[in-house]
């Protein structure tokens, strides 16, 4: 992975794009996800990704509220909105690379960049 400016890079690591969980909100509640059916406290962290496959927004979990319940957060750590009920999601564990000096190469292997808190740009992945 070629850094061309320097700064953040969130990316999923090659293999790694396993689904933690999976599934729809239940409820509407605001800068939280819902659901449940599930029991978070047990497969989620702070940090992980919360992508609503809906509409293709996206958001770090700023907590485990509950086993039911997350609270979602933009990566400035400010309360993110992006959750309604029936609305279906996806959560990851990608990893975040901070303050990566420009031209640097990264000798990882990855399957995505995420757009979520990635500060660098001119990006290019080397095979």
């Amino acid at each position: 992975l070629y850094i061309g400016t320097a700064g953040n890079v969130l990316v999923t690591l090659s293999g790694q794009n396993k689904k933690l969980e999976k599934g729809a909100a239940t409820a509407t509640t605001s800068n939280k996800l819902t659901d449940s059916a599930q029991n978070f406290s047990t497969t989620v962290q702070v940090r992980d990704v919360v992508v609503n496959t809906t509409d293709g927004t996206v958001a770090f979990v700023g907590a485990v509220d509950s086993d039911t319940a997350l609270s979602l957060v933009d990566a400035s750590n400010s309360a993110s909105n992006i959750m309604a009920s029936g609305e279906k999601y996806e959560i990851h564990r990608p990893v975040l690379f901070q303050n990566i000096a420009a031209g640097s190469i990264l000798p990882i292997e990855v399957d995505r960049v995420w757009a979520l808190a990635t500060t660098t740009t001119d990006i290019m992945l080397l095979y």
